[in-house]
């Protein structure tokens, strides 16, 4: 078919040689008339050029051609793009469809072609692929023969390792028989020994798991107290370093001024030092310096107001006719120090009136409108421990139970092995200047019991207004 294309080519192109000649034999014949025939020569042109077109696109298509038959030095691709770029080339149907056809073949059968993309190569190309398959073959079969002989010798090793294992188990059955009936025998014997040893073994496991559970007992308690020691070393040594707890050795304030008449007094602390309206006061002697157990107060006095950061007007709740309160007096309470939370812990029952009533709440209340702080446990920030009697403050319980004792007494321990202060109620009660709700008014301090119950109304409605404190005289007073 192609040759067939290739002689009507040359044909067609010796039919346009010889209308090229003819046409240029009339052109130069009839060159005289030429204005007269210009129109017949630019036809004649046309047609020339139509000719030669055509020529190029058979010639680029048989090239094409030939090179899906047996490829060329000309790719493919800058075959197309010369066709497509003639004109009409681009609208040839055949081509397209046999353009269509060997890129479909190329696509399914020479993927792997390399550079040699043409029905020629396409041949070699799939003997070469069937030879490898065929060798990928032939070393597969030859592996599935290897692996059955590797599988018969497995068999026959196997077939002859079970004969060997029949004789060997029907010598071992013999030889069991025998072992069993001397294995009955002992089996009876060790079986009353270890029946023996089982009770013997039973008896020695409840006295280790006595001895076990007395040692966890003593290991638990070891650890509570070592516990509880390493807190108190820690507690002390903080003391030790800088921090160490003040007691009652040094007064809390001084009293500045005094004013009998108004029964008011200052003292020389205030905001600054975190005091609170309501908190009490013992009165001791001017000079005093141990506040211990054998010092004797001279009154009790209660924050009304706080007028500065160092500076608070107290109204007189208790004093002495014989001993009265003077200017450079100090004052005291357990619950409080300047510029620090006092910390306590309570224990047993409470008893503020001596009423036979539980106050573990009052006495609460009391601490905490003092600005002390109140500890569950005894710990080594507790500065003091407040002791109450030896009995519960439950209603209608006398007795402790032997729980709440033994919390009782873990709590004085604690304290003993923390170097915690320990206070009885009363004694508290005595260093917080506290006396229920009396307020005691002595005669001849400024007037008569009827203005001293007046001047004690006074103090316990609206503080005086804010004003720096008046001089005083020869004795201290106003």
């Amino acid at each position: 078919m192609a040759s067939r294309e290739y002689q009507g080519l040359q044909v067609g192109l010796i039919v346009l040689v010889m209308l090229c000649v003819v046409l240029a034999v009339m052109t130069y014949v009839f060159y005289a008339k030429s204005d007269g025939l210009q129109d017949q020569l630019t036809a004649a042109q046309k047609t020339t050029a139509e000719a030669e077109t055509a020529a190029q696109q058979a010639q680029l298509k048989v090239q094409r051609l030939k090179y899906m038959i047996s490829g060329g030095n000309t790719t493919y691709a800058q075959l197309q793009q010369d066709l497509e770029n003639l004109p009409g080339g681009e609208n040839d149907p055949e081509m397209a469809q046999i353009s269509t056809a060997y890129e479909r073949d190329m696509a399914l059968f020479g993927e792997n072609f390399g550079q040699k993309r043409n029905y020629q190569a396409l041949p070699d190309f799939l003997m070469s692929v069937v030879t490898a398959k065929n060798s990928n073959l032939n070393d597969e079969m030859n592996r599935g023969r290897a692996l059955v002989a590797d599988k018969e010798a497995i068999e026959k090793r196997e077939t002859d390792r079970s004969k060997q294992f029949e004789q060997s188990q029907q010598a071992a059955q013999a030889d069991l028989a025998k072992e069993r009936t001397q294995f009955n025998g002992e089996r009876q014997r060790i079986t009353g020994e270890k029946d023996k040893l089982a009770e013997d073994v039973r008896q020695k496991d409840t006295q280790v798991q006595e001895i076990e559970q007395a040692m966890k007992k003593q290991v638990d308690t070891l650890h509570k107290e070592n516990d509880k020691l390493a807190q108190a070393v820690d507690g002390l040594t903080v003391k030790l370093e800088g921090l160490t707890r003040e007691t009652f050795d040094k007064p809390d304030a001084v009293i500045t001024n005094v004013n009998q008449r108004l029964r008011y007094v200052y003292i020389d602390v205030g905001s600054a030092d975190l005091l609170r309206p309501q908190m009490t006061f013992s009165v001791y002697d001017h000079g005093t310096s141990g506040l211990k157990s054998t010092v004797k107060k001279k009154g009790r006095v209660e924050v009304i107001q706080i007028l500065d950061d160092h500076l608070a007007l107290c109204r007189i709740l208790e004093d002495e006719i014989g001993n009265v309160i003077v200017p450079g007096d100090v004052v005291h309470t357990p619950a409080w120090k300047p510029g620090k939370l006092q910390h306590f812990a309570i224990v047993g029952f409470i008893d503020l009136n001596k009423d036979n009533t539980a106050d573990r709440p009052a006495l609460e209340t009391l601490i905490h409108t003092n600005g002390g702080v109140i500890d569950p446990e005894v710990t080594p920030n507790t500065e003091f421990l407040i002791v109450g009697e030896r009995r519960p403050d439950k209603p209608g319980s006398t007795e402790f139970t032997v729980q709440e004792l033994a919390e009782f007494q873990r709590m004085l321990n604690d304290a003993q092995q923390l170097g915690v202060d320990q206070l009885s109620v009363e004694k508290f009660l005595d260093y917080m200047g506290w006396k229920g709700d009396v307020r005691t008014v002595r005669i001849g301090h400024g007037g008569t019991s009827e203005e001293g119950g007046q001047a004690a109304e006074k103090s316990s409605g609206a503080a005086p207004e804010r004003r720096a404190p008046p001089g005083r005289g020869k004795n201290g007073a106003f």
